[in-house]
């Protein structure tokens, strides 16, 4: 009697022996049929794998059932098959009604991501700008490209020439197409001089043409509005109702809506000299 997990293509003997001790014996090979497992390897991948893919087991027994396992045997599951990170040997289970099985292994090959290593700019004043193509060593055969977002969606036009104080990040990807994004921070410390000798005397901030603005205002260190319009290229001269106001930091705050009509609020800081 064959032990019950005997697997499916497992060969055996069968000796038979109609007659002790005449002579007459005959052996009989024969191998264990039932489910299959034929297994279409998956492509490698940059960040994870997905062994329950259909076009991974396509072509077996349509009414098999399978099952996603760490081990030849089957005796240590994988706790999600969807997502393997990890390259190697895995395994799939595949099962009829009647309780046969039969298992086949799946290799997993993760590439390995780019590393990259940034150091942030050194502070700029503002008007000047900040190179964040010079934050880090280029290594070769590698490329580099510049976002506003995490998700690397909006580009940056200039980033040798970053005029606005704010995260930006880097996408480094190798040949293989497996990427990497990384933040990069622009400090841009905003210094106004409005005492009337042409230069940094008016104060606006930079915002992306494609955000409507619906209001542009200018705080104290007490919370007072000193300075407040709808229109961004309204600058602002460091005055209150006419008056000068001292030496010190101000706060601003840009609120309006993106090309989705969603809510977009910027705020920053400037220091005001004379």
């Amino acid at each position: 009697v064959l032990p019950a997990n005997t697997p499916v293509g497992r060969q055996f003997s069968v000796k038979l022996v109609p007659y002790p001790g005449l002579g007459c014996i005959q052996t009989l090979n024969t191998t264990i049929e039932g489910p299959k497992v034929d297994i279409k390897q998956p492509a490698p991948d940059c960040f994870s794998v997905n062994i329950t893919k259909p076009s991974i087991i396509a072509g077996n027994y349509p009414d098999q059932k399978y099952s996603y396992w760490a081990d030849a045997d089957a005796t240590v599951p994988l706790a999600n098959p969807g997502k393997i990170t990890k390259s190697g040997s895995y395994y799939i289970k595949g099962s009829n009604k009647a309780g046969c099985f039969a298992i086949g292994e799946v290799k997993v090959y993760i590439i390995d991501a780019p590393n990259i290593s940034i150091i942030d700019p050194q502070p700029v004043n503002y008007p000047e700008t900040v190179d964040i193509t010079r934050s880090f060593i280029p290594v070769k055969n590698l490329g580099y490209t510049y976002w506003k977002d995490v998700n690397a969606t909006v580009p940056i036009s200039d980033p040798k020439a970053v005029n606005r104080d704010a995260t930006f990040y880097i996408k480094v990807t190798n040949l293989t197409g497996c990427f990497t994004i990384a933040p990069v921070i622009a400090n841009i410390v905003y210094t106004f001089t409005p005492n009337g000798d042409g230069i940094n005397d008016l104060l606006t901030v930079l915002i992306d043409n494609s955000i409507k603005i619906r209001s542009f205002k200018i705080f104290n260190k007490w919370g007072d509005v000193v300075f407040t319009t709808n229109d961004i290229y309204e600058y602002w001269d460091g005055t209150r109702q006419g008056e000068s106001l001292p030496v010190g930091v101000y706060y601003w705050m840009v609120d309006g809506l993106d090309q989705s009509e969603m809510k977009v609020r910027k705020s920053g800081s400037v220091t005001v000299l004379k």
